[in-house]
């Protein structure tokens, strides 16, 4: 877990030791779950097992929120690096036709609208002219930005360097084969965004609209019920004998004032299933839009929000309608 964490820092830029800032998020984590159980154990009369679930949850909620939040910041690093690198192995093959050497090549590709690129470029060009061996420094770059594509890329220059090949030929095909891969990407995407948007609406509107409503009937069917409370109504024996049947059969009439239903309990049930929709929701968009699971992390807070906002809007309009 430490090691997962040292690198996802040295992905994302932050320059902590990964052992100090692991220690530092979980023990803030378990006081701040540990402070927020407590005070509501004590001022508003829950439980300890209450109070332990709610500990639990909000410390786990934390520290997938931190991982969350890191793993969110290495994957726009890794977007924005694949974005921008055909047009610095443009540049670069420009410089070495130009009749630059390698190292000056790649400090003059450096440009300050490459962001964390031009840091990585300059350092990976000095490191060289001081002597550093050309895989090792090339390779550094790829250990501090998270990309297939540009660890590849940096393998295919070096291979290309030492095998005494057509450097700037090679960097201008690899540029025209990393724009059409991203070309290809990007229909892929639009072929699936019909999917992503039913998903995302049947998760985000379909679902909150349905229970919305449902609960909303549910309380009222619950409230005319109770009005039979304390009736007398004749059973179906007695109406048999009678031989009058005004409504064709009250076969379970006596039922009907015995059935006991908790609205109270059918909101938190609709909010859980929500909750869990949006969770699944949200994985399973990440998959059709990005092919991996976490991808969709970030659509879940979107998607849970949306639900309850939805649900509980939902519920006032039915009430104002049916109160018409």
């Amino acid at each position: 877990m430490r090691e997962g964490y040292k690198n996802l820092l040295t992905y994302s830029g932050v320059r902590i030791a990964g052992e100090r800032f692991l220690g530092f998020t979980v023990v803030f984590g378990l006081v701040f779950a540990l402070t927020i159980a407590y005070t509501m154990m004590v001022f508003m009369g829950l439980d300890i097992n209450m109070a332990l679930l709610i500990f639990l949850g909000i410390s786990s909620t934390f520290e997938l929120g931190i991982y969350m939040m890191l793993w969110l910041r290495v994957q726009s690093r890794t977007t924005f690096v694949e974005n921008i690198l055909p047009d610095a192995l443009q540049i670069m093959s420009m410089n070495i036709r130009a009749g630059l050497t390698t190292e000056r090549a790649l400090i003059l590709t450096a440009r300050p609208e490459f962001g964390i690129l031009e840091r990585e470029l300059k350092r990976a060009g000095k490191e060289i002219l001081a002597g550093k061996d050309l895989k090792e420094a090339m390779g550094g770059i790829s250990k501090r930005i998270k990309s297939r594509q540009l660890e590849t890329t940096l393998k295919l220059i070096v291979d290309g360097i030492k095998s005494g090949g057509e450097l700037a030929s090679l960097l201008e095909q690899t540029a025209s084969d990393i724009r059409n891969t991203a070309m290809m990407e990007k229909e892929v995407k639009a072929n699936v965004l019909m999917y992503v948007i039913f998903i995302f609406f049947a998760v985000g509107l379909g679902a909150p609209l349905i229970f919305g409503i449902s609960t909303h009937l549910v309380e009222v069917l619950s409230e005319q019920m109770g009005h039979f409370e304390g009736i007398d109504l004749p059973s179906y024996e007695d109406i048999k004998t009678r031989g009058v049947m005004p409504f064709g059969s009250f076969s379970g009439i006596q039922g009907i004032t015995s059935v006991s239903i908790d609205p109270e309990f059918l909101v938190q049930f609709a909010l859980m299933s929500m909750m869990t929709t949006s969770f699944f929701g949200g994985l399973i968009i990440g998959i059709i839009k990005d092919g991996e699971e976490k991808h969709g992390m970030k659509y879940i807070p979107i998607l849970m929000v949306l639900s309850v906002v939805i649900f509980f809007v939902t519920r006032v309009i039915a009430a104002t309608v049916f109160a018409l």
